[in-house]
């Protein structure tokens, strides 16, 4: 598990220093495209100073949970959660705590992987 966060991480930096700030269904080829291409993830304010606001877009026929994993540029998780409330689409992370740099959110939905970055001041 360890080994597939750390590509996960790997991929993502890479993706960020790319300019990629969203990345959709990495894992596999998915069942129904359709259904993940309307998957999205979104933080904001952006930079944070106190409360970021994790935002999910998930299509009414998913089911199932999903996990919200932030890490910080060392590739620690600082934040998890899981997400089994389709209807709860903002969920509020208090960031006045956590030092100043960019983070990154994954959120996992079944093998597909999101993705995100923002930035605690």
């Amino acid at each position: 598990m360890k080994t597939k966060l750390f590509t996960l991480l790997a991929l993502t930096m890479l993706g960020l220093a790319l300019g990629v700030t969203e990345t959709k269904a990495q894992a596999q080829a998915p069942q129904n495209l359709k259904e993940v291409s309307k998957i999205k993830v979104r933080e904001y304010p952006n930079p944070a100073d106190e409360t970021a606001f994790i935002e999910i877009t998930l299509p009414q026929e998913i089911v199932g949970a999903a996990t919200i994993n932030i890490l910080n540029m060392n590739g620690q998780v600082v934040y998890t959660e899981q997400c089994t409330d389709p209807l709860k689409s903002v969920h509020p992370v208090d960031v006045k705590l956590w030092p100043v740099g960019m983070y990154v959110v994954h959120m996992i939905y079944k093998s597909h992987t999101f993705a995100t970055k923002f930035i605690v001041k």
